[in-house]
């Protein structure tokens, strides 16, 4: 198969979005398959990334998280025309490029299909509404026009009223984990990097800290991890990710006194963001709303045998099995967060034993298996366009 994917972003960017979509690509590029992907960065090129084609945009303008390329409909139609490709595939929430996608495939009759990550909701008012009113009017055209609709979101495929509308095409393929790399091997690797003590408790955070990721909920942990800290001496928080908030919550660690316990990692990685997880005593994800669609850093930690925490909102509530592969606390309760790490900080049997069943339960999102179902569906709609 010939498949154009279309992204709003793609990696080495790092994001729940940007590894689907590489992951998804890079394996099937290994197994055969043509792979060409648009998507935007701070500037225009064209490399290749393990067998993928990929050609960067810089964006016109930046809209909350939204990049935007004027001309994407011509440069989407262009692509077809010259590379005639057996499919599109496009990603959202992220808007517009995944609507300029489905509008160009259907004018120049190459199936559609679209993978819907999760709800397009936003934390502060404006944006938030305007996210409402795309959803019901943008948003539905994009869905009629989808030969398939792959759902990575548990929640949004059980939950959602707009998927709903559309259940008879949508498809429910998580994210995934290369369970080959992400082993459940102990590390200090954090330990030796920063100079803890090896008995030192560390909780790991990962995800982008920026604006537009208000939701992850880093200002819920670093208030919790004040109370950790009083009752767990020997503990730290370690964010591994970057972005335009580091600054701010750099401060807010100063404001409640634990500066010196709260360890901002940066970008990592892949083979250090795994000796992370592996040297982590905890993953935790204190997510506060929807957007959070699958949390596939806890998913990440289970398969290093690490428990996780997330809380019980979105995709999460899928993925942690409260008392068992971890502890899914209620949003924003920064007391249920904080309980949740102590109690696996201090017991690790308990802990041992919430780690061995998340590791049993990622082996169920191994890549391969998802890059299967994944040509099924591409296959179906190619074979259904005729």
């Amino acid at each position: 198969m010939k498949i154009l994917i279309v992204a709003p972003y793609f990696y080495p960017r790092r994001g729940g979005l940007e590894q689907y979509a590489f992951n998804i690509a890079r394996i099937m590029a290994k197994r055969g398959h043509e792979i060409r992907v648009l998507c935007n960065d701070v500037e225009s090129k064209v490399e290749v990334i393990e067998q993928i084609g990929v050609e960067r945009l810089e964006a016109d303008f930046i809209f909350s998280n939204t990049p935007i390329r004027l001309n994407l409909a011509c440069v989407i139609s262009r692509n077809i025309a010259k590379w005639k490709p057996d499919l599109v595939n496009a990603h959202m929430p992220v808007i517009y490029s995944a609507d300029m996608s489905a509008v160009v495939s259907r004018y120049r009759k190459v199936p559609f299909v679209l993978t819907y990550h999760n709800e397009n909701v936003h934390e502060k008012f404006i944006l938030n509404l305007i996210a409402r009113t795309y959803s019901y009017t943008l948003n539905i055209l994009t869905l009629g026009l989808s030969s398939r609709i792959i759902v990575a979101s548990p929640f949004s495929y059980y939950e959602s009223p707009f998927i709903k509308r559309f259940a008879k095409k949508a498809v429910w393929i998580p994210p995934g984990v290369n369970v080959r790399s992400y082993t459940s091997h102990k590390s200090i690797y954090l330990h030796q990097k920063y100079q803890l003590p090896y008995t030192a408790k560390i909780a790991l955070f990962v995800g982008q800290i920026s604006n537009a990721h208000r939701h992850k909920g880093i200002d819920v942990l670093i208030r919790a991890f004040r109370h950790v800290v009083k009752e767990v001496p020997n503990s730290y928080l370690m964010l591994i990710g970057s972005g335009d908030r580091v600054q701010f919550f750099k401060s807010m660690a100063e404001k409640n006194g634990i500066q010196e316990k709260v360890i901002f990692a940066g970008s990592v990685s892949e083979p250090d963001l795994i000796s992370s997880y592996q040297s982590a005593d905890v993953i935790v994800l204190p997510s506060t709303s929807v957007q959070e669609g699958f949390g596939m850093v806890l998913l990440e930690g289970a398969a290093c045998g690490k428990p996780v925490i997330g809380s019980s909102i979105g995709g999460i509530r899928y993925l942690v099995e409260d008392k068992v592969n971890g502890f899914a606390v209620p949003p924003k309760d920064e007391g249920a967060l904080a309980d949740a790490i102590e109690r696996i900080f201090r017991d690790d049997d308990m802990a041992n034993k919430m780690g061995n069943a998340g590791w049993e339960k990622s082996k169920y999102y191994d890549w391969e298996v998802l890059v299967d179902r994944t040509e099924e569906v591409f296959r179906s709609a190619i074979e259904e366009r005729g």
